[in-house]
């Protein structure tokens, strides 16, 4: 989605997606994870646990979930770690490989339409759909691009890339999983895709 070909709408820049009240959602990074101060851990938890447990606490920012695959053991041994503080809303930190781990970043996003599941988006860093955009905006956040992702009304916003630096943000009818069209899921220093998992049907 970095290079915008014709028929891609280009937008104002937009400093607040929506006039809603800012709502509580999560990002879900696989195999990643950020430097954070951990102020609670508890082992043994389902991952929906230990995301709802960030999600009750208020000064919850990231939960950190890891597990040890032992198909021989009757139960998964997992660690849930919660985080007061978390290098995840540093838009120049980069989170690093970690096997085994879901990180979940808790965000507030002025949209209406931020869903009820666990989480709203799945986040994989440094990466971009190449020529597949639909809209093209300037926000001044990420959490603005992600609202205006949700709010989207004349295509269905199933893909979003925020590139940090330009303030970019490139709205797609597409995803890495789309059918029927060549999709190039390629490296992309300082741009973030995010893939709307609040659409009907989307479970992941």
């Amino acid at each position: 989605m970095g290079t915008v070909v014709a028929g891609v709408t280009l937008l104002a820049f937009v400093t607040v997606a929506h006039a809603a009240l800012a709502r509580t959602a999560f990002e879900k990074l696989t195999d990643y994870d950020y430097r954070g101060t951990t102020y609670y851990s508890v082992r043994n938890l389902s991952l929906y646990e230990c995301q709802g447990w960030c999600r009750e606490e208020a000064e919850c920012q990231a939960a950190a979930f890891s597990f040890v695959v032992n198909p021989l053991a009757p139960m998964q041994d997992t660690l849930c770690q919660l985080q007061n503080e978390t290098a995840a809303t540093n838009p120049a930190a980069q989170p690093q490989r970690a096997a085994n781990m879901y990180y979940m970043t808790k965000l507030q996003i002025r949209s209406e339409n931020v869903c009820l599941r666990p989480w709203s988006f799945e986040r994989v860093p440094n990466k971009m759909i190449r020529g597949l955009d639909n809209a093209l905006i300037y926000t001044s956040t990420k959490e603005a691009c992600l609202a205006a992702c949700l709010n989207e009304h004349r295509f269905t916003c199933r893909s979003v890339e925020y590139n940090y630096v330009t303030l970019q943000c490139h709205l797609s009818d597409s995803d890495r999983r789309t059918t029927g069209q060549y999709v190039q899921f390629v490296d992309a220093q300082g741009v973030d895709y995010f893939e709307n998992l609040c659409l009907k049907g989307t479970v992941r």
